[in-house]
């Protein structure tokens, strides 16, 4: 039987390959989302600046929350597998 270590390394490195994964399907959507709406715009001859700089600050904060969760996260799971009952 694999230490319980291990088996949590194992855990943080898959869980933290699926936030990877995750954060760069968030960013292709989000590009592609983003140049249809600059061609709507463009054709549609409007400024839409404000929900685009909205959509942009959104998109911004949820990746830095990623990021934040990746490297915090493995952090955590040591603190709690370190605790002994």
């Amino acid at each position: 039987m694999p230490h319980p270590h291990i088996r949590a390394d194992r855990s943080v490195r898959l869980r933290l390959a699926g936030l990877a994964a995750l954060l760069l399907s968030f960013i292709a959507t989000a590009r592609t989302r983003w140049q249809a709406s600059e061609a709507r715009v463009r054709a549609n001859g409007r400024d839409a600046g404000y929900s685009t700089e909205a959509i942009l600050v959104t998109a911004l904060l949820v990746a830095i929350a990623l990021v934040a969760f990746a490297i915090l996260g493995p952090k955590i799971i040591d603190k709690i597998n370190s605790i002994e009952l």
